[in-house]
């Protein structure tokens, strides 16, 4: 457990780490420094960056405690077409759930939401991303079986068309477009 982002925020810190895989922090890290790591456990937090995320890391994302404000994921390369995240929001109660609004990835063209607690019984578990940091997105893949709320705002989602794609989900999906649009192009599959 990671509780501030001085306990390893150089590799002099990070080098007193190691054999472990996981990194459970509700702070912002630079997960580049930590060798063996191949797990992100975010436990809540408040405009965190998680930065120089392997595509090991970035696949293995998950939130337990809700962050409502921004998460930023950055990508130690970011250059190619074919770059994915995939996030498990999993509270481990499975009646609680896990909201993440806020979410910003940049150079990231697959992002793959796991909606693993939650149910419809107080809110829907809310994703949504941050404005202006979801330009590249061009395929949202929701899954799971808890019940989930995509939240599509202002400038997210509105410069490459985009898949949405909650066909694989078990649990109740909705899909709001609250002031943002999709471009021309964009598809939604609901459950």
């Amino acid at each position: 457990v990671i509780a501030a982002t001085a306990d390893i925020n150089t590799a002099a810190d990070a080098a007193r780490y190691t054999n472990f895989e996981t990194i459970k922090t509700n702070d912002s890290v630079n997960t580049s420094l930590v060798s063996g790591v191949t797990n992100l456990n975010i436990t809540g937090g408040t405009s965190e960056v998680y930065s120089e995320m392997s595509a090991v890391q970035a696949a293995n994302v998950t939130f337990s405690g809700a962050n409502t404000t921004s998460t930023v994921f950055t990508l130690a390369d970011a250059t190619g077409s074919s770059d994915s995240i995939t996030i498990d929001l999993d509270s481990g109660t499975a009646s609680t759930e896990v909201d993440v609004i806020g979410l910003s990835v940049i150079g990231i063209e697959t992002v793959n939401l796991i909606a693993t607690t939650g149910t419809n019984t107080t809110d829907d578990t809310a994703m949504g991303f941050l404005a202006n940091t979801a330009d590249a997105v061009s395929a949202i893949n929701v899954t799971g079986g808890a019940d989930a709320t995509l939240n599509v705002v202002a400038n997210t989602l509105d410069v490459v068309a985009v898949n949405i794609d909650a066909s694989g989900m078990t649990g109740t999906a909705d899909f709001t477009v609250a002031t943002g649009v999709l471009v021309t192009g964009s598809t939604v599959t609901g459950t």
